[in-house]
């Protein structure tokens, strides 16, 4: 027994001693297969935020000293802003269509081709949409105060400026990334590595997750169009037409909603390569 006890003291303490000493070696090529147009090349020169090609961004980075963390700060919450104006609208014609469902389901009671739980559903729904209205306009005003105190300036200074309505931007299609050499240059942390590999794991994802949700959005559209044609020549309902409409809104917010998780990945990942 005591022999064994001193072999297998002899292999712990021989295993600490080699982890102590253990070097890994730096890969040239990222873990993680990066994505269309990612390539290892130089950055310098490449100003992630300027390819986004944003006035509105580039006005509010030119109000603050050259730092990648704060410049990644100001665009998260610029384009959460960008997203939750676009959502309200999107809500908005999500109410419009409920209501022309209650008005329908409602006509359709008086003549006796429904029943009382339809028109409650509709209710609901209808209450349902229009309850989320003051949660995005709160989210809308708060986007707002931050970026505008994020900034350096009273709340309400930039609300000549905040409160447009701007577009998400599309991406680059060539984006460039430093080896895991360089970023270790830089940082000397494996947390760095992983935070970049992380960064392009969840870039991957966004890009994947928004190309199906435009599939699904190209198609709720043909469908909402087909079935609109058919209502006209009278092989559908009115109500075929807003359960169709309504699908279709919701396929576009899905769409608004992914395509911003992408831009936000995309500002992740040069924030761990830069920041």
């Amino acid at each position: 027994m005591q022999v064994v006890r001193f072999f297998l003291l002899t292999f712990l303490l021989f295993s600490c001693s080699a982890r102590q000493c253990y070097v890994p070696e730096i890969p040239c090529e990222w873990h993680t297969k990066p994505a269309p147009g990612m390539i290892i090349s130089s950055m310098d020169g490449f100003l992630w935020w300027k390819a986004l090609e944003d006035p509105v961004l580039d006005y509010l980075l030119y109000q603050v000293e050259n730092c990648d963390s704060i410049y990644a700060d100001i665009a998260k919450s610029y384009f959460e802003l960008v997203a939750s104006q676009h959502t309200l609208d999107i809500l908005k014609e999500q109410i419009y269509a409920y209501q022309e469902s209650l008005q329908l389901t409602e006509a359709l009671l008086i003549a006796g081709f429904t029943n009382t739980q339809d028109q409650l559903h509709a209710q609901e729904l209808l209450i349902t949409q229009k309850a989320q209205i003051p949660t995005v306009e709160l989210s809308i005003q708060k986007s707002i105060n931050h970026l505008t105190t994020l900034l350096g300036y009273v709340p309400g200074d930039l609300d000549w400026l905040l409160c447009q309505k701007n577009c998400l931007p599309n991406l680059p299609c060539y984006l460039p990334i430093k080896s895991p050499a360089e970023v270790l240059d830089c940082k000397c942390s494996l947390e760095a590595l992983e935070e970049v590999e992380n960064g392009i794991a969840s870039y991957n994802t966004a890009l994947k997750r928004h190309a199906l949700f435009a599939e699904t959005w190209g198609a709720s559209q043909k469908e909402y169009r087909e079935i609109y044609d058919l209502y006209q020549r009278g092989f559908k309902s009115y109500l075929d037409v807003q359960t169709s409409l309504q699908a279709m809104l919701n396929a576009k917010n899905n769409l608004l909603q992914s395509k911003l998780d992408l831009i936000l990945s995309y500002i992740a990942l040069y924030r761990a390569l830069e920041g």
